[in-house]
């Protein structure tokens, strides 16, 4: 996508947030760990649409 730069593609302050917090860190785990971790809490568009309860 040209010209997102300005609303996207990093964490500041105005601009989109699409993001997920992990359970653990994903590049420490082993591949038969990677289908264990599990999403805490998904921000899309700078909204929470989801967090684990």
């Amino acid at each position: 996508m040209t010209g997102s730069g300005e609303v996207a593609g990093s964490i500041e302050v105005g601009k989109m947030a699409d993001m997920i917090v992990l359970d653990r860190n994903l590049f420490d785990a082993s591949p038969e760990e990677v289908g264990q971790i599990r999403v805490l809490l998904t921000i899309f568009e700078g909204r929470e649409i989801y967090k684990m309860q």
